[in-house]
């Protein structure tokens, strides 16, 4: 295939360049869904806890927050992209 990136115009106006055959954002979320703030939230307190290598923290919010969060937004979808967090 041809790997010469493209330019896409992000929601916010800005552009966006993308290797071809890489799925934006906007695909990845299957009907262009914004990113649940409960997911957003989560995501970035994982993370603070991971940086800070607080265990039990890591470890609560995986076992219980992570499978609810699954359950209820991405029952038949995979987890948004980073990038779209």
């Amino acid at each position: 295939g041809n790997a010469e990136p493209t330019t896409e115009r992000r929601p916010d106006g800005d552009e966006q360049r993308k290797p071809r055959g890489i799925m934006s954002s906007m695909e990845h979320g299957g009907a262009g869904e914004a990113v649940p703030d409960l997911v957003k939230q989560f995501v970035v307190y994982f993370y603070r806890h991971i940086r800070e290598r607080n265990i039990y923290e890591i470890y609560s919010m995986f076992d219980s927050s992570f499978q609810k969060l699954s359950d209820r937004y991405f029952k038949n979808q995979s987890w948004p992209t980073a990038e779209s967090i």
